[in-house]
């Protein structure tokens, strides 16, 4: 007989197997929930605005990521 009529078994990972997948899996979302998911933005700066010019005056020391300060600030020069 050249066929076989059976069909083939299907194999299931073993329980542990399938509880080590879901403990990496819980963990490397713990990790990446830990993890800043933005860069620092114009809302973590502090600026006074003189209806000439924009000078910055503080930022906040918990922003993560990269801070691109702008030339302009509502449309006016940044001076420092």
């Amino acid at each position: 007989m050249l066929f076989s009529l059976n069909p083939c078994p299907l194999r299931l990972p073993s329980f542990k197997s399938f509880l080590t997948t879901l403990i990496q899996a819980f963990v490397a979302l713990s990790v990446f929930n830990l993890l800043p998911l933005s860069a620092a933005s114009l809302d973590d700066l502090t600026y006074v605005n003189d209806g000439n010019s924009v000078t910055i005056t503080d930022c906040d020391e918990d922003a993560s990521g990269e801070l691109i300060i702008p030339y302009t600030i509502d449309g006016l020069v940044v001076t420092s």
